[in-house]
């Protein structure tokens, strides 16, 4: 039943680049180019649900999504540069492939807890491709797939040892010496229905915010997947997305305890009403409600077809916000573009007691300064009431991943951000600092401090596909009351992207 619902309500998710009702990346450099022309200050583009769709959205100024008007004399030199290594452009027809990978060196320089074990180097492996269409026109589809080996830091080894997952990827097995092995595929199929309505359905992910976190929804777990719609009315000024996924736990039925047993699954449905008085600010109401179709003393549940409502609010006043079978989540999600390169923005998290707040966001971005410079700050702080625990069947996870901050519940966090991005070069440092407190055992909690700070240089051959050469270095430190830990380690590589992957914790 719920397979039939995810393909008949669909959902409008993906990350294209071209074409007409294609949507926008929102991968880092993506939205740094999008941030520098004012994308979020159109009318039209409701910027705090992202993905967003091209025909919500004047690109043409867009590096990477414009015409490109550049002379190239040799064919591979355009491929490089400019164009997608395979494009077929029918009238009714049109299909764009590019691949997909990353091969990387590094090595650690720095690791206190181990400084005699033999480091070997680290490294990235991925292999992959990414293929995108218009059938018509009004129909799209895009489809990716990532196949992944890698040695990592020391602080990812415990992180990944410690959940089965590889930060924003699924599970993970054994690769090598210390390595571990993973993949990830994406896809949907979308329909642009009218001038106001977009469909589709696939699997993939979302994100609900105008910062680099979102307490909210956040793109920083695996891909689910999902079904939704958006509507736009009012000359632009409203739009309402709606979606249906599908979420599971990492723990596998009781049924027979098998290595092949299903894992326990969860229904995560979202509505987010987005508002612009003018084309400057924006204001977002965001609820999201967990149904659970399994209990651990009940088995299998019945589908919940409250889940359906495709209206703000009502599942959570009906239920209320701190129901013992249902995990429901407000929250607010606002932004106001002083000018259209420079916003402030904020969040608002409720749950547990209604009349509390579980967390909040505050942050400012400066995009295009001297059209080379970007600047960004962001405070985060949520309490324990921000998610419930993370093996609870209700909990805001997703492979053990939190849906919102990629620390869960029950932290603060500081981030700052300094890019420079002109003529092809990109350069960025990235300071973040956390505190954050965990229930470790029967015995207590551990507060951890963290202090992570990144600097990374690159060459962008082709901002299509952010084809790059980069290369950068890392240092962690690590405080808590069991163990203090620092880490330090250089990289270098050649890629392709279109995703986050967040290893900043």
């Amino acid at each position: 039943m719920l397979r039939a619902i995810l393909i008949l309500v669909l959902s409008s998710l993906g990350i294209g680049a071209f074409g007409q009702v294609y949507i926008l990346p929102f991968d880092r450099l993506s939205q740094l180019r999008q941030d520098r022309v004012g994308l979020g200050a159109q009318q039209s583009v409701h910027s705090g649900a992202k993905p967003i769709l091209l025909s919500d959205a004047d690109i043409s100024h867009v590096p990477g999504f414009g015409k490109d008007t550049s002379k190239y004399y040799f064919k591979v030199i355009e491929k490089i540069f400019s164009s997608h290594l395979i494009e077929l452009d029918k009238p009714n027809f049109k299909v764009y492939a590019d691949l997909l990978f990353d091969f990387g060196l590094g090595g650690e320089t720095v690791d206190e807890i181990f400084p005699d074990k033999d480091q070997g180097n680290l490294f990235q492996n991925t292999r992959g491709f990414l293929i995108q269409g218009e059938i018509g026109d009004n129909v799209y589809f895009l489809t990716d797939f990532r196949e992944n080996q890698g040695r990592y830091a020391s602080y990812l080894n415990r992180f990944i040892d410690s959940t089965a997952v590889f930060p924003g990827s699924g599970r993970v097995k054994p690769f090598g010496e210390g390595g571990y092995d993973y993949s990830m595929a994406s896809g949907f199929v979308g329909v642009h229905a009218t001038g106001w309505l977009d469909l589709s359905f696939g699997h993939s992910k979302q994100f609900i915010g105008h910062g680099y976190r979102s307490l909210l929804l956040s793109d920083n777990s695996h891909n689910y997947p999902f079904a939704t719609f958006e509507v736009d009315a009012f000359q632009d000024k409203i739009q309402h997305r709606y979606t249906l996924a599908l979420l599971q736990n990492l723990e596998r039925l009781p049924q027979g305890e098998t290595p092949e047993a299903i894992f326990k699954r969860k229904v995560a449905s979202w509505n987010y009403l987005s508002f612009k008085p003018l084309p400057n600010l924006e204001f977002g109401l965001f609820e999201e409600v967990i149904w659970k179709i399994f209990d651990d003393s009940l088995g299998s549940q019945p589908f919940d077809y409250r889940a359906l409502i495709p209206l703000p609010g009502v599942n959570s006043a009906l239920l209320g916000l701190n129901d013992e079978e249902y995990n429901a989540r407000l929250g607010i999600n606002a932004a106001w573009h002083l000018v259209p390169t420079l916003k402030v923005y904020g969040q608002l998290l409720f749950n547990g007691d209604e009349s509390s707040l579980a967390g909040y966001q505050v942050g400012g971005r400066w995009s295009g300064i001297f059209d080379r410079l970007d600047l960004q700050a962001e405070y985060n702080q949520a309490d324990r009431a921000a998610t419930r625990d993370i093996s609870n069947l209700q909990s805001a996870y997703h492979f053990n991943m939190p849906l919102g901050h990629i620390l869960g519940r029950d932290y603060s966090e500081t981030v700052g951000i300094i890019s420079y991005y002109h003529k092809r070069i990109f350069a960025r440092l990235k300071s973040i600092y956390s505190l954050a407190n965990s229930v470790v055992d029967e015995s207590g909690e551990n507060s951890i401090n963290v202090s992570y700070t990144d600097l990374r240089l690159a060459y962008v051959f082709n901002p299509s596909c952010n084809f790059q050469v980069y290369t950068g270095y890392t240092y962690r430190e690590e405080n808590s009351e069991r163990a203090d830990r620092v880490n330090g380690f250089w990289y270098v590589g050649i890629r392709t992207t279109l995703s986050n992957f967040y290893r900043d914790f």
